[in-house]
């Protein structure tokens, strides 16, 4: 992985998870630790199960605490959903913010997906109710695709200066989120997770071999 790559995964990408670093930290710190405490009881106990007490007592918060900041179950499913959300979103905008290299930011966000669809709480989520995570996906679509377009097109702007050929914007974004999106069900073996560095590899290739002059047959590349 590349130094330009490391702050963007490292400080930007960081899941919602208790004990590690909070890509919200403007938000309220009370309201933080109830969501983080509702994604662990969430991870146990599924949505259907999960009651007001379970989320009070996974957050270390009173009831009259919780209900302070939220009245139902419901609004705390939507919150924690928003929140995670949140967390791709910030981490693609650091992305788009901080790595300049095209071929890089392809290799950044895929490097986030990976992470962010691998983490233990997600990988909990769905084993006790796949449905609400794939609810999640489908609420957060549009969205996500739209961060995923910010992200990379300069390296659609480099593809196409480099091979004239023009690219379909939508269709290759939405491509990405959703080949890195399956993760949350089949996961990553050890050469899907060099997928990132792969994937930009082969753009480096093909757009080098794009650039190189045209030889006529026959003729030698140290020919005058």
């Amino acid at each position: 992985m590349s130094e330009e790559l490391e702050p963007a995964i490292d400080h930007g990408s960081s899941p919602p998870r208790r004990g590690e670093l909070d890509l919200n930290r403007d938000g309220n710190p009370t309201e933080q630790k109830i969501l983080l405490g509702a994604i662990d009881a969430l991870g146990r106990r599924g949505s259907r199960s999960l009651s007001m007490s379970d989320v009070a007592l996974a957050a270390n918060v009173s009831r009259a605490t919780l209900y302070r900041y939220f009245r139902t179950k419901e609004a705390v499913l939507e919150a924690v959903s928003e929140y995670i959300s949140t967390t791709f979103m910030r981490g693609a905008d650091r992305i788009a913010r901080t790595v300049k290299e095209p071929t890089e930011r392809l290799r950044a966000i895929m490097s986030l997906q990976i992470k962010l669809a691998t983490e233990e709480f997600i990988t909990r989520i769905t084993e006790v109710e796949p449905g609400l995570v794939l609810k999640f996906l489908a609420d957060h679509y549009e969205r996500h695709v739209g961060a995923m377009r910010k992200v990379l097109d300069p390296l659609y702007d480099q593809i196409e200066a480099t091979t004239g050929f023009e690219v379909d914007r939508d269709v290759l974004s939405a491509s990405v989120l959703r080949m890195q999106l399956s993760l949350v069900i089949v996961p990553p073996d050890e050469r899907w997770r060099a997928s990132p560095d792969v994937l930009a590899n082969m753009l480096i290739a093909f757009m080098r071999e794009a650039q190189a002059p045209v030889r006529k047959p026959g003729t030698r590349r140290d020919s005058k």
